[in-house]
């Protein structure tokens, strides 16, 4: 058996529809949370990065002018090496002096290295904090005792910003990042002039990657929590969807049980309300259609019981008479009545057609003038022979309908042979067509016996005769055949007495053409 739906794609989950959905909610909750978080972090890492270098770059711009002076002046490494490192401590990163030809002069190592490399120091020789205020501003620290190239005696003051990375050189901003980042700057950067060397600041802060950290934890546990009701809802959901189904499922199974008349709760408006409505129909079909045949098997048993019998006893008969006289009439009974049995076995094969026919597919727009002229013109004669008038009353232009064009000959002939063996000499049949925008009406009016009125309400129940017209020929499905013609075309017939005779009718849905 072929899988479908997800168990295609991973065959390990449930079969059942419910557990399907909510997987399915909680895959799309996945993926969407996926997506948002990766947009998320990724900002956030690009952010935290460009912070980093900002960072780096804004307190190499600051150095390279502090170290711009000595390098000029030409200043000795030695004296150089204790700012480099001081600049280290106080940016919290590697900081390299680099000559013109990129050669390392000056190097601070790592910054854990420079805590403590200036601890072991005396700080006294590289600076004393004070802590001044300047406004607006905030909190401002002051360095003092820088050693330049002057000597020790020299004092520098170098205004330094506090930040949660450290200190920004030169500067009040709160700058973020984190490690892995690199910034060169050249000695000086003047443009036009030759660089004295450059400055190099790398391995800074990583308090950038512990907030990116932080936020994708907290995004796991908001994506868990996600995913949770998502799946809660998809149950939820799918719980009231498969209910009206698995109650449909109990429905088919009454059905494949034998009990037809079960039906299905269609007050919903949505989808499953419309399958529920379907389900109705199709029941209520299957129904009619077993009870046709029901009643047909039924029908058709005791109809043909009584031609078969009769045919039986003249067989009987003739096989037991001697003059072949009345043998040959005995035979000849037997035949009529073997005929009678095909007529009768024919209408009732064409009724159940007719009746149990699921599609309308030899429907076709159709010309009811040329068709009803054929016919009349057919049983004309026979009307002449039987010493009736005949009378046709016909539109010149043309009337169409949608058709089935032998199955309209069929009811027209039955009306046409009903009126004309139902109708005595001297008297007469006329045969009208009339339409408009909606309908197409076709009469047949004869003069004969007329419907009486307790038949009426029976008049087109298979195997029903009038009481008036039980002496005369006939299986008693003529009107039931063409009922169900009717029926089928989406129409309508009526009956209705006259004085004298009777008249039915015929009427279709017009197609709104004339040529």
């Amino acid at each position: 058996m072929a899988r479908t739906g997800l168990r295609k794609w991973f065959p390990g989950i449930p079969g059942s529809m419910r557990w399907q959905l909510a997987i399915t909610y909680a895959a799309i909750a996945l993926l969407t949370s996926a997506a948002l978080g990766a947009i998320l972090l990724s900002t956030l890492r690009y952010y935290y990065d460009r912070q980093e270098f900002d960072y780096l770059m804004g307190n190499a711009k600051f150095i390279s002018t502090t170290v711009a002076d000595q390098l000029s002046s030409g200043a000795p490494i030695e004296t150089i090496e204790p700012q480099v490192e001081g600049f280290a401590f106080l940016a919290q990163a590697r900081v390299k002096l680099l000559d013109s030809n990129g050669q390392v002069m000056a190097d601070s190592g790592p910054p854990n290295d420079v805590m403590l490399q200036v601890g072991r120091r005396d700080l006294g020789r590289l600076m004393v904090i004070l802590r001044g205020r300047t406004g607006e501003d905030g909190d401002v620290l002051y360095t003092r005792g820088l050693v330049n190239a002057q000597g020790p005696g020299s004092i520098d003051a170098v205004p330094i910003a506090r930040t949660l990375f450290g200190f920004v050189l030169g500067a009040t901003g709160t700058p973020a990042g984190s490690s892995g980042k690199k910034a060169r700057l050249a000695v000086p950067e003047v443009p036009g002039s030759t660089p004295l060397g450059s400055i190099e600041l790398s391995d800074g802060p990583t308090y950038g990657t512990e907030i990116v950290n932080g936020v994708a934890r907290l995004w796991g546990v908001a994506s868990g929590l996600a995913v949770l009701l998502a799946a809660a809802i998809g149950w939820i959901v799918s719980r009231r969807i498969t209910r009206p189904l698995m109650a449909l499922t109990t429905l088919t199974g009454q059905m494949a049980s034998g009990d037809l008349s079960v039906r299905a709760n269609a007050a919903g408006r949505d989808e499953i309300g419309t399958l529920a409505r379907s389900f109705n129909e199709m029941s209520g079909r299957l129904e009619e259609m077993v009870s046709t045949l029901k009643q047909f098997g039924g029908d058709a048993a005791h109809e043909i019981h009584t031609p078969l019998t009769a045919l039986r006893t003249n067989l009987d008969l003739a096989l037991d008479e001697r003059d072949d006289g009345r043998r040959l009439d005995f035979l000849e009974r037997a035949r009529a009545q073997a005929m009678r049995m095909e007529e009768l076995t024919d209408d009732l094969l064409d009724l159940s057609r007719l009746e149990t026919a699921s599609d309308n597919g030899r429907l076709v727009p159709l010309d009811l003038v040329p068709l009803v002229q054929e016919m009349s013109e057919l049983y004309a004669s026979q009307a002449e022979q039987a010493g009736l008038s005949f009378e046709m009353e016909l539109p010149e232009e043309a009337v169409r309908i949608s058709g089935d064009a032998a199955q309209i000959r069929r009811a027209l002939g039955n009306l046409l042979s009903n009126a004309i063996k139902f109708s005595q000499p001297g008297g007469s049949i006329d045969v009208t067509l009339e339409a408009d925008a909606i309908w197409t009406k076709l009469s047949v009016r004869d003069t004969g016996i007329g419907i009486p009125a307790e038949d009426m309400p029976k008049l087109f129940t298979r195997f029903h005769r009038g009481c008036n017209a039980s002496a005369r020929p006939g299986s008693g499905l003529g009107l039931a055949i063409v009922k169900a013609i009717m029926k089928r075309h989406g129409g309508q017939m009526s009956a209705e007495n006259r004085s004298p005779g009777a008249c039915f009718s015929l009427s279709w849905p017009s197609i709104k053409h004339r040529a």
